[in-house]
């Protein structure tokens, strides 16, 4: 839940007018769920024909089964193909031997990602498309346990593959911050770093659509 509003956060400050009785309903409803998995939460901004919405435990229906990211932002603008942002929250992290190397996830999210990434598909415009740019695992860290974290190989991946981990924990919430703010600020940013076309002339001029770089 904290996740949750920590990026309902990010998403709010790209839209200063958003509506606050909308969020302080769904908000509620999230914080007063008896249990983190019971129903889905979702919160909608909008301004200039952009439309974004950031949802908790958002059920996804996709031809090998149902998956339910811990918090899933939907990007959409006219003429643009669609871009969806995943976070996934994982509790057990491994911790680097002997001060070498830096702490993570664990292998298990970083392929849970990949999942998220190739399964989650959308009928977009008569072209089919996954529309996942990026999928991050959060993982427990504090600021001084992900000290240069920043050079670590699951931070780059995130630009290189759209795969990757950053530390997230009340007062270490900085690199996530920075990451999705920069994708929200320029949405045509997501689509840059995992190589795929902007619009839909572009789309439709390939017979081809990538489905992923693995």
């Amino acid at each position: 839940q904290w996740c949750f509003l920590e990026v309902v956060d990010v998403v709010r400050s790209q839209f200063p007018s958003a509506d606050p009785v909308q969020e302080l309903r769904i908000i509620s409803e999230r914080l007063l769920a008896p249990s983190i998995d019971e129903g889905a939460s979702v919160l909608v901004y909008g301004a200039d024909g952009l439309r974004i919405s950031v949802s908790n435990n958002e059920a996804v229906r996709t031809a090998t089964g149902e998956h339910k990211p811990d918090i899933l932002i939907s990007i959409e603008q006219p003429g643009r193909r669609p871009i969806k942002l995943v976070l996934d929250a994982k509790y057990r992290r491994n911790v680097p031997r002997n001060g070498r190397g830096h702490m993570g996830p664990g292998q298990d999210a970083i392929n849970a990602m990949h999942r998220y990434r190739d399964a989650v598909a959308v009928r977009h415009d008569g072209i089919d498309l996954r529309p996942v740019t990026h999928a991050v695992a959060l993982f427990p860290a504090n600021a001084q346990e992900s000290d240069g974290y920043e050079k670590a190989s699951l931070f780059r991946s995130i630009a290189s593959a759209g795969i990757g981990a950053l530390p997230f924990l009340p007062g270490n919430v900085s690199l996530v911050r920075d990451w999705l703010g920069s994708l929200l600020a320029d949405p045509e940013l997501a689509l840059n770093q995992a190589g795929l076309p902007t619009s839909r002339e572009a789309e439709r001029g390939s017979s081809e659509v990538p489905s992923g770089r693995d």
